[in-house]
């Protein structure tokens, strides 16, 4: 399964996005740059 990060700063829309795509991929998600960052140096995103 591909694995895709999402980031938004508006936590409710985040949610509706992992929900509706975590059927489709392994999702992670962040609500800011720097922990989008942390999730990219400890994940390989596809």
């Amino acid at each position: 399964m591909k694995k895709i990060l999402l980031v938004d700063d508006e936590q409710s829309f985040l949610k509706i996005l992992d929900t509706a795509l975590s059927k489709y991929f392994e999702t992670y998600t962040a609500t800011g740059v720097q922990e989008a960052i942390d999730i990219l140096k400890q994940n390989a995103i596809d």
